[in-house]
């Protein structure tokens, strides 16, 4: 065999290596251009900063905008132990979101720990279907989320004394500043 063949065809070989990994590189870009668009809609429960109220949060982790967000209450929680007074017809939950901005959340108040532990909380749950659309190089795509959320899984969180949040210690340290007041008033 002459050099001339032997060169031609390890060019022909380097150059379908070459196609296949810009195949490959191509197909990455594109996913990831389609992540950074996507709308991405989670659901989950969270202790309020006092640790005394149980609070759900619905939230756009996606850089994507959500539109026509619609929440479908599976299981409902009479709210605060008062009768019809449902999860599944406050806000949100109840009128959905035409737009969901990214990084964008809502959030209600359930219940206070304290009469969560009186229902028995290691058999409560909430269960949703979150469904909403997203724009996704200019066509209409269709999202759907199932979250079964139970509240012994949040129950039990540590309590810092500051909390560790900056809303938390403002409201710690009002606290105390109103005590210290209250004990050296007249």
């Amino acid at each position: 065999m002459s050099v001339e063949i032997i060169l031609s065809a390890s060019l022909v070989v380097c150059t379908i290596m070459y196609t296949i990994i810009n195949y490959f590189v191509l197909r990455e870009n594109q996913i990831q251009r389609k992540l950074k668009t996507r709308p991405y809609i989670v659901s989950y429960l969270q202790s309020t900063e006092d640790f005394h109220a149980l609070r759900l949060y619905i939230k756009n982790f996606g850089y994507g905008v959500a539109k026509n967000v619609k929440v479908k209450v599976i299981q409902d929680y009479n709210m605060f132990g008062i009768e019809n007074h449902l999860m599944s017809d406050s806000g949100m939950i109840k009128h959905g979101l035409e737009i969901f901005p990214p990084q964008a959340q809502y959030s209600c108040i359930i219940d206070s720990w304290e009469n969560i532990r009186k229902k028995n909380f290691e058999n409560l749950y909430i269960e949703l279907e979150i469904n909403y659309e997203g724009e996704s190089f200019k066509k209409t795509e269709q999202y759907s989320n199932s979250y079964k959320l139970h509240f012994k899984q949040v129950c039990g969180q540590g309590y810092l004394n500051p909390p560790e949040t900056y809303i938390g210690k403002i409201q710690h340290f009002l606290s105390e500043i109103h005590t210290t007041l209250v004990k050296h008033s007249p």
